[in-house]
């Protein structure tokens, strides 16, 4: 070993910068592992969300569908406080949901917003489609 590479190794100035490049790449390691599981716990929290939108949907169509056949009509249906109390779970989970009735009060559309706007609308009708889509405001079906 010479004297110049002696004289390196010994150098404060190399042996700090040493220490700070160790620092660095430990903190860049800490924030990356810390980050990672933070991003699937905020995943899986949306993708719950939308299940949950997708159930009561599931549900709103179910009581639409039972009040259609006990009044023979949807007149009234947007009112129900049962359909009110769905519409306002879907809501709190991150939904916007609106009930569209026809003027003759023979069919029905639903729709409301996922909690990932990516992923668009779910939608139910009174033709018994349940899925993504929206309601069209001619035909009361999902489109």
């Amino acid at each position: 070993m010479n004297y110049m590479q002696k004289q390196s190794e010994n150098d404060p100035r190399i042996l700090n910068a040493k220490k700070l490049f160790k620092a660095a790449a430990f903190l860049i390691v800490f924030i990356i592992g810390f980050s990672i599981p933070f991003f699937i716990i905020s995943s899986i929290q949306e993708n719950a969300k939308n299940v949950r939108i997708q159930m009561d949907m599931n549900q709103l169509k179910l009581w639409g569908e039972s009040y259609g056949i006990q009044r023979n009509s949807y007149k009234g249906l947007d009112e129900n406080k049962e359909m009110q109390s769905v519409v306002n779970d879907i809501n709190s989970a991150g939904g916007n949901c609106f009930i569209y009735i026809n003027k003759s009060f023979d069919k029905y559309c639903s729709e409301t917003s996922l909690s990932n706007v990516k992923l668009g609308k779910w939608c139910v009708d009174s033709a018994g489609y349940v899925g993504r889509g929206s309601c069209s405001r001619e035909s009361y079906k999902c489109y």
